[in-house]
Formats: C-alpha cells, sequence, structure tokens
C-alpha cells in the first residue's frame, strides 16, 4: 500500500480519469448498475433517457453492445396499446456488473488512500482541486459525457457521505465499548491486564462484526 507521503502530489490519480477507455467502461457500470436496479420489472429506452437523464444515442450504442455481448436481454411488452421494449440483465451481465463493482471500489479505495475524504467530495473547497474538476471538463467531448461525468461525480459525493456516515457509526460504537471497559476495569479490585486483553479481544470482535454488517469487513 502506497504511503501518502511516497506519492508526488503532482503525480496523484484524478478523480476521474478520462481516456477513452476508462470512459467508456464507466458508461457501461453506470448503465448495468441501473439495469440492476430495475432488474424485477426491466427498463425501457425511453425511461433511461427520462429518468436517469441517459443520452438516448449513447444508451441505444451501449445496449446493442451489451446484448451483442449476452449481457442483457430485450423482451418485448403491450402497455396501453403500445409496444414497449423491456431490457434485464442476463446471468452473464450480473457477473459482469459484479466485476466492475470490484474494480470501481478498489479505483475508489485507491483514491481515498490518496487524499482526504472532504477534497475527493467537496473540489470546491481547494483552489488546486477546482482547477482540476475544470480540467476534466476540458477532456469532455461529448454532453452525452459530460452527463456520465457529472453522474458519476454524484454518485462518487455520496459514497463519501456514506462511508463518513459509517465510520461516524463506527466510531460512536467505539465509545460506548471503551465506556463498557472503563466500567469493567473500576470494578476490578486490582489490575487484571489479562482481563483488559479479553475484553479488548472481544471488543475487536464486535467492532469488526459491525464493520462488516455495514460491508467493510472482509
Amino acid at each position: 500500500m502506497l504511503n501518502r507521503k511516497q506519492v508526488d502530489k503532482n503525480q496523484r490519480p484524478l478523480p476521474f480519469p478520462l481516456d477513452p477507455e476508462t470512459m467508456q467502461e464507466f458508461k457501461l457500470f453506470f448503465l448495468l448498475m441501473i439495469l440492476s436496479d430495475n432488474q424485477d420489472k426491466g427498463i425501457t429506452g425511453y425511461q433511461l433517457n427520462v429518468k436517469y437523464k441517459f443520452p438516448r444515442t449513447s444508451a441505444n450504442r451501449l445496449i446493442e453492445r451489451l446484448i451483442e455481448l449476452d449481457q442483457v436481454f430485450a423482451s418485448t411488452t403491450e402497455e396501453l396499446g403500445r409496444t414497449q421494449v423491456l431490457y434485464k440483465l442476463t446471468k452473464i451481465g450480473k457477473e459482469h456488473l459484479e466485476h466492475l463493482k470490484e474494480t470501481w471500489d478498489g479505483r475508489f479505495a485507491e483514491m481515498t488512500e490518496l487524499a482526504p475524504l472532504d477534497r475527493l467530495a467537496d473540489p470546491f473547497k481547494h483552489e488546486r482541486d477546482f482547477e482540476k474538476l475544470i480540467s476534466h471538463v476540458q477532456e469532455l467531448e461529448t454532453k452525452g459525457d459530460a452527463v456520465v461525468f457529472v453522474k458519476g461525480f454524484i454518485q462518487n459525493v455520496r459514497r463519501d457521505v456514506l462511508r463518513q456516515e459509517n465510520n461516524l457509526d463506527i466510531l460512536n460504537r467505539i465509545i460506548k465499548e471503551l465506556d463498557k471497559l472503563l466500567t469493567a476495569i473500576v470494578k476490578q479490585k486490582t489490575l487484571s491486564k489479562e482481563e483488559i486483553n479479553i475484553l479488548l479481544r472481544q471488543i475487536q470482535k464486535r467492532i469488526e462484526a459491525k464493520r462488516v454488517s455495514k460491508g467493510e469487513g472482509a
């Protein structure tokens, strides 16, 4: 794991690298996430455009590619006398989504290690971070890229908010556990380091279980 001091500030990864290959992968990831959220009923191209502001041309092109890769299947249904095409993930599509989740979780985790959370979530606070944000915009090629970029930005901020909320919850739990430990120590007739160590290990297990329940553990 890289130490923050070992990384040249000018070489830190940008919040969203926008080379064409990475942008395309992120678009696919974003689309697969939407399809997964609507897996029960399926979703139409119109809903992708209206509800999620996904550019229609870009969505259609990606959907066609995913169908060719057997990651998405299309079915037709009648509603109010009109034929609708619904899209859902296949088993292969679900597996690919899980792979992309791992990939992007790793990237987000790496970015978190290399920069404070508030600087990732709030590039408007420091001039240097704001200039980086502006430089990303200059690399956009289409309106669709801009929409996907901002959607990804929002998702990243929401992830950071959730992570900080989870961290706060964990810290509050640790305080409660330490309060219990303090009470147990006060009740000791004489200092028992062995008992304290046992209690600390018990606390460690409970905190670890708490982290796992929040999706932070193994």
